[in-house]
């Protein structure tokens, strides 16, 4: 028979609590547990009842919740603190038959209404003796509610998690495992008794291990490390939360430049472990905890309805911002919007999961609430827990935020919360913030950073942009910084950010002057194919000639070189090329002032060149080839037109080849896209950029680099990777090869391209393609753009015919690819935009249904729903 308390089934002389000045054996433990038992008997309570304890910190407490938990009466914790609606709430919804109050604290309680008729007081019952023929026994552990434990209610009225003493064991057997907690350990906290984190770990922990508990009823620094100090040295477990931790900190630093020694220093020094919880902590409290003592602070992770899931183990190095894999017995996964799991390659550290759960600590489900209980925990006992988290390949977590409100979505990425948070507190002047998006217009969701400074800082706006400039990516960076006297807190402490959006109104926008306006840095992202910097903008296809809609960009000088003397026109000139009756095609050149392409480091964050203007890719141009009777529409052609297409495709490349450098075209099938100065026609347009400067030569440069080192060309090494991955080819019929690439742009975006010859020379550059190879191309292509549209359900997309060139040769390219991107629509810019945009979708799934499609486009029959 296993029981909860082992130690407390056959007491001795050992410490086993003590509450500020108080301290109760084991043996004085169990004698105040006896008489807490006899006057429940007196009451009329049985096993199985619930039962509610103000938490106030007093051994009397202690007393009636271990006596409850161990002889099988359901404990309801309450927070003395509740505001009255909020204890009405909870007590309504449990309807505990007696809710006990310490004597000593019943005068501070609110009246409630709900508590009439329950309410009794604990007596100091240090006197009393073991009451004799006591009719109860003790309870083993078993699957029977134990607790319930309401959450914080950040989303809505608290729940009330029911929690089994099964659940409690198994959970705390495996934070012993993990930490090496054992008998010889004291535990000391300053935290409440109504939640997990100093209830479960801090208390029924310390008791389940045999060890003992020093709880501070009030913290302060002082008198927490005091505390600490008192326990044997390499001996004492400190379990806190970040802000005690940042509070200790600048309380052992000022000692430091108080020339008044280091006691709260040594104290945490002394500690075998310092365990922090409930919320991230900034790494910038790691870094000063271990120039102060030159050691770590372990981190874990869990919720109310499952306790602990992830801990540091206690063997390894603290690992600042990560909570550790999952616990002995505690399998973790990560999942998608549709709750798939992730891929093993998703364990990157950057792809965003919400983190679910299984295991013997997950709990019995929500108390009165069936309907919320099967929205979180589903047949198989996964346990969605809301929480956003990266994950490192050896499975290390980094929770980033929650779902529902750290989860913004902002210009086609997603974003977490926590590390925009964790970021900003590494600034020195920096006590707090809480990031968070808000409706925009443009972006979906602008990121506000709602700050409060440490005493003493200056003006924070204007440090913080920049602080956040070289720290974060562009798309991460917030829009607008909020300087505030205190975040808000609920009951047991985690911030309220929707309380910080009361009030709340955009910052006015006055239109500023040219030479009064300093542009910020566009966002940059890293070209897979060359590893050089690319600007990224949703606003491309408004961008001719340096027009800038409002993203802040520098604009470039210098004549243009197709159009010089038209530099501040928006609507370009249509050349034409002699049409006869094979190719009555008119080709535009769109002269496209913006400078996408930048140079800079891989690593590092985009910098303006001498003088505030980026150095300009001069000669990206849109060449848009328009028919004069049809549009274009690859999906809808016949033979003899997607022939016709292709050919003048492959005349236009051979043009636009004889430019050195990286040639990337596409077609767009826009049906809802309005006709506009660059996009004469509504449904679909062509369009090529060749990019002349030191940029392309650059890149060259980086592809000779690689030809050198591999014996390959750059993009064909990048498909031969895709096609080595066999669950996410779609096509490979020994001359044309497709595949899902992982992560891709778009959920459904497909490779396609010609075969890599086996002795691995350059296949035919797309400019040397001959007719009947343009007319098998045509027919695999079509098909292959049908079928990629079925599956994801879309009726636009977007191919762009990739080329890079071999790097031995000046000209012409040697290697191609053609992307599929399907789409909803949009326009030109979408590939510089919501294409960015990462999916967490299995690319082996989405590779699966265009295999369908295929295989039924093959029978001649059409699925109806993709």
């Amino acid at each position: 028979m296993q029981w909860l308390f082992p130690r407390l089934m056959n007491p001795d002389d050992a410490e086993a609590v003590r509450v500020d000045g108080r301290s109760l054996t084991y043996q004085e433990l169990s004698v105040r547990v006896a008489a807490h038992l006899a006057r429940l008997a007196a009451l009329g309570v049985r096993p199985g009842d619930r039962v509610g304890v103000f938490t106030h910190p007093t051994v009397d407490v202690v007393a009636a919740v271990v006596a409850q938990v161990t002889y099988g009466v359901v404990t309801i914790p309450l927070n003395p603190a509740l505001a009255t609606r909020e204890l009405e709430h909870m007590v309504n919804d449990a309807q505990p038959v007696v809710v006990f109050v310490d004597h000593r604290h019943r005068q501070d309680l609110k009246v409630s209404a709900a508590l009439h008729g329950r309410l009794q007081s604990l007596q100091d019952t240090e006197s009393v003796t073991s009451p004799h023929g006591f009719p109860w026994t003790p309870r083993a552990v078993t699957d029977d509610v134990a607790f319930v434990l309401y959450t914080s209610g950040t989303t809505g009225a608290p729940k009330g998690a029911q929690l089994s003493s099964a659940n409690v064991a198994a959970n705390l057997d495996a934070l012993a495992l993990t930490w090496g907690w054992s008998e010889r350990d004291t535990v000391v906290h300053a935290l409440p008794l109504f939640h997990v984190h100093g209830l479960v770990l801090g208390l029924l922990g310390s008791l389940r291990v045999g060890g003992a508990l020093h709880h501070v009823s009030r913290f302060a620094p002082e008198t927490l490390a005091t505390a600490l100090a008192r326990v044997t040295p390499g001996r004492g477990l400190l379990f806190a939360v970040p802000t005690m931790y940042h509070r200790l900190i600048d309380a052992a630093e000022a000692e430091v430049q108080a020339n008044a020694g280091t006691p709260i220093a040594n104290a945490l020094r002394a500690a075998r472990l310092l365990i922090s919880g409930s919320a991230g902590l900034p790494v910038r409290e790691h870094q000063r905890l271990r120039a102060l003592t030159g050691r770590g602070i372990h981190e874990r992770y869990g919720l109310t309805e499952t306790l602990i899931n992830c801990a540091v183990p206690a063997t390894e190095t603290a690992r600042p911002g990560y909570v550790g894999p999952g616990l002995p017995g505690v399998t973790v996964r990560r999942v998608d919007e549709t709750r798939t799991p992730l891929p093993r390659e998703a364990d990157d550290d950057a792809t965003l999961g919400e983190v679910a759960v299984r295991g013997p600590n997950v709990f019995l489900g929500y108390l009165n609430r069936d309907e919320d209980t099967r929205a979180v925990l589903d047949a198989d006992g996964w346990f969605y827990t809301g929480d956003l988290a990266t994950a490192t390949p050896d499975g290390a977590l980094r929770i980033v935020g929650r779902r529902g409100t750290d989860l913004i979505k902002t210009g086609g990425y997603k974003v977490g919360a926590g590390e925009i948070e964790a970021s900003l507190l590494e600034h020195s002047d920096v006590a707090e913030v809480a990031a968070l998006g808000v409706p925009d217009p443009d972006l979906g969701e602008r990121i506000v950073a709602f700050v409060v400074p440490r005493a003493g800082a200056g003006a924070l706006e204007a440090a913080l942009q920049a602080h956040a400039a070289a720290n974060l990516t562009r798309h991460k960076q917030p829009r607008e910084y909020r300087v505030v006297d205190a975040l808000p807190r609920n009951a047991m402490g985690k911030v309220q950010k929707a309380r910080l959006l009361d009030g709340y109104a955009p910052a006015a926008s006055e239109p500023a002057s040219e030479a009064a306006f300093t542009p910020p840095p566009p966002e940059v992202r890293i070209d897979p194919f060359t590893g050089f910097p690319v600007i990224v903008s949703s606003a491309r296809a408004q961008i001719r000639h340096g027009a800038d809609p409002g993203a802040g960009l520098p604009k470039p000088s210098g004549p243009c070189p197709f159009c010089p003397g038209q530099e501040d026109s928006t609507e370009a000139a249509v050349l034409r090329l002699p049409a006869d009756a094979q190719l009555p095609w008119q080709v535009r050149f769109v002269p496209n002032r913006y400078p996408w392409v930048v140079e800079g480091p891989v690593d590092g964050c985009f910098q303006h060149a001498p003088g505030g203007e980026s150095y300009p890719a001069l000669g990206v141009h849109d060449v848009v080839v328009e028919h004069p009777d049809h549009d274009l529409d690859l999906v809808d052609y016949d033979d003899d037109h997607l022939l016709l297409l292709l050919t003048a495709l492959r005349d236009r490349v051979r043009a636009l080849e004889a430019v050195p450098g990286v040639l990337s075209v596409s077609l767009f099938r826009n049906r809802g896209r309005r006709a506009g100065s660059s996009q004469p026609h509504p449904h679909a347009q062509l369009v090529a950029a060749s990019v002349l400067g030191p940029t392309q030569l650059a890149r060259r440069a980086r592809a000779r680099e690689h030809f050198a080192d591999h014996g390959t060309n750059l993009l064909a090494s990048q498909v031969a990777l895709e096609r080595r991955a066999r669950e996410r080819v779609v096509l490979d019929d020994g001359t044309w090869f497709a595949g899902c690439p992982f992560a891709p742009r778009h959920p459904y975006e497909v490779w396609f391209g010609p075969q890599v010859p086996d002795d691995r020379s350059a296949p035919t550059p797309f400019s040397a393609l001959s007719t009947h190879t343009l007319g098998q191309l045509g027919s695999r292509l079509r098909t292959l753009v049908r079928a990629t549209l079925a599956a994801s359900g879309k009726q636009d997309y977007n191919l762009v015919l990739h080329q890079m060139p071999v790097a031995e040769r000046q000209a012409p390219h040697a290697y191609w690819c053609i992307e599929i991107a399907p789409r909803g629509g949009g326009g030109a810019g979408f590939e510089l935009s919501t294409g960015l945009a990462m999916t967490s979708t299995r690319p082996e799934a989405n590779a699966a249904r265009i295999r369908m499609e295929l295989a039924a486009a093959t029978r001649g029959t059409v699925n109806e729903s993709p």
